[in-house]
């Protein structure tokens, strides 16, 4: 991607094609993961409200996954789609003292993380869009990714009568 684009372009313009006054919930697994969203079209205001001066009507604000429990919107865009000690999967190792409250640990790999996943592919009444660099995608997006669409440019179309409920969009 150039500079002069946002990573998250091809999933705003999508959701414009839908729905120009769409609620969209912008999802991250960490609180600065939105920093990685931010380019010269878009604003974020006090890290929950997001303005973006091609799509005013728009309604973004965001949130972390954790953050996110209960809520819902017409759309979702996680943003946290790498393989990376922050993304999904976290693959931060726990402190050894947290480690010792909690006792043992649960025998299905990153259980605690693939309930977080879910949280943020449920946020939505329509379609989750997850990024992720193409050649970096996280353990949990290789999983699914038989049944989601994947897009990697705007040259990708798609039947709206068979709109998919996932959609990859892969960061070139």
């Amino acid at each position: 991607w150039s500079s002069d684009v946002c990573s998250s372009d091809l999933a705003l313009a999508d959701i414009e094609k839908l729905n120009a006054t769409a609620d969209v919930l912008i999802l991250g697994r960490n609180r600065r993961d939105i920093d990685s969203f931010i380019c010269r079209e878009i604003q974020v205001v006090d890290y929950k409200r997001i303005l973006h001066k091609d799509i005013p009507k728009m309604q973004l604000k965001y949130s972390t996954v954790h953050g996110s429990k209960g809520l819902e919107s017409d759309f979702v865009v996680l943003i946290s789609g790498e393989d990376a000690d922050n993304g999904f999967p976290n693959k931060t190792e726990d402190d050894a003292v947290l480690d010792l409250l909690l006792g043992k640990k649960n025998s299905y790999e990153y259980a605690e993380e693939r309930r977080l996943f879910y949280v943020a592919l449920t946020r939505t009444k329509s379609i989750v869009y997850l990024l992720s660099d193409k050649e970096k995608s996280s353990q949990f997006i290789q999983e699914i990714k038989n049944k989601c669409f994947i897009m990697h440019d705007e040259t990708a179309q798609k039947e709206e009568k068979e709109y998919p409920h996932f959609i990859i969009i892969h960061l070139l």
